[in-house]
C-alpha cells in the first residue's frame, strides 16, 4: 500500500487557522455535514481538534514527532450523528476563515475511535499508514516502514486520552451525561455520576476524518483563485485550478 504525504492544501489551512486564531483561545469551529438514514442533510458546528499526531493528538506512545492530514472532532457517542456516520460515512466539513477570506470544503469518509477498542468502529481509516514523520520528510525519507528499527505503531487509546485530557473540565462531564438532543427532564443521572471518568470514557468518542478531496477558494486574492485537490488511487494528490 502506498503510504500518504503531506497533502499540499495542508500547509494553506494550517496558516488560515493560525491567521484566525492567533491568541490560540478560540477553537476553530467548522460545519459538518451527514446525511440521515432517510437521505436527509444534516449539518452542525463542530470544534476541530485539529491534525492527528499534532495540537495534542498524540497518536503513538513513542517519543517520535509524528503527523497526518487526518483531522479529528470529538463528540457523544450517543449523539444521531454518530448513527448516521456508520450508515453513511461520507461527510464534508466546511471551513470558512473571515480574516483571510479563505474556504475550504473538505470531503472524505469519516471513522470511530473510542475507548476500550484497538480499532476503529468501521475500520475505514489506516491511521499508521497516514501518519509520517516531518523529520524524515525532511530528510528525503516518506516513513519508516515495518522492517526499520523505529517502525510507526499507531496507539489509538493513547490518542483516545489525549484528546479527552485536552477538553475543558466542563465538556468533559458533557460526555458522561445523556444523549444530546433528549428531551429535559428524561434522566435522573446525579452530577457525581455524570463526572465519572467511567461514564466520560463510555461516551467519548473521536471522529477522524481522512481527507479525499478539498475544494479551497481563496477571496483575498485578485483575481480570485479556487484550486481542487484530489486523492488518486495510490495516494497521490492532484491539483485543478477551476473557476471560483
Amino acid at each position: 500500500m502506498n503510504s500518504q504525504k503531506v497533502a499540499p492544501w495542508k500547509s494553506i489551512l494550517s496558516n488560515a487557522m493560525a491567521s484566525s486564531n492567533s491568541s490560540k483561545k478560540e477553537p476553530i469551529i467548522g460545519s459538518l455535514a451527514t446525511v440521515s438514514s432517510d437521505g436527509a442533510p444534516k449539518v452542525r458546528s463542530v470544534v476541530c481538534r485539529g491534525f492527528v499526531g499534532e495540537d495534542g493528538l498524540v497518536a503513538t506512545k513513542s517519543k517520535e514527532i509524528l503527523s497526518s492530514n487526518i483531522l479529528a472532532f470529538s463528540s457523544h457517542l450517543q449523539s444521531p450523528k454518530i448513527s448516521q456516520i456508520k450508515n453513511n460515512p461520507k461527510a464534508e466539513i466546511l471551513f470558512w476563515f473571515p480574516k483571510t477570506a479563505q474556504q475550504f470544503r473538505i470531503s472524505g469518509v469519516i471513522d470511530i475511535f473510542k475507548f476500550g477498542e484497538s480499532s476503529p468502529v468501521l475500520n475505514l481509516i489506516n491511521v499508521t499508514d497516514a501518519l509520517y514523520s516531518p523529520q524524515n520528510l525532511d530528510s528525503g525519507i516518506d516513513k519508516p516502514s515495518a522492517e526499520t528499527e523505529n517502525p510507526i505503531l499507531f496507539d489509538s487509546q493513547q490518542l483516545c486520552t489525549s484528546s479527552l485530557e485536552a477538553h475543558s473540565e466542563g465538556l468533559k462531564k458533557w460526555f458522561g451525561g445523556p444523549p444530546p438532543g433528549e428531551a429535559l427532564g428524561t434522566t435522573s443521572k446525579s452530577t457525581a455520576e455524570k463526572s465519572n471518568l467511567d461514564n466520560i470514557k463510555a461516551n467519548f468518542c473521536l471522529l477522524l476524518l481522512n481527507p479525499t478531496r478539498v475544494d479551497y477558494c481563496d477571496l483575498r486574492s485578485s483575481p480570485n483563485k479556487r484550486i481542487i485537490y484530489e486523492l488518486n488511487d495510490v495516494n497521490q494528490w492532484r491539483e485543478s485550478n477551476v473557476v471560483p
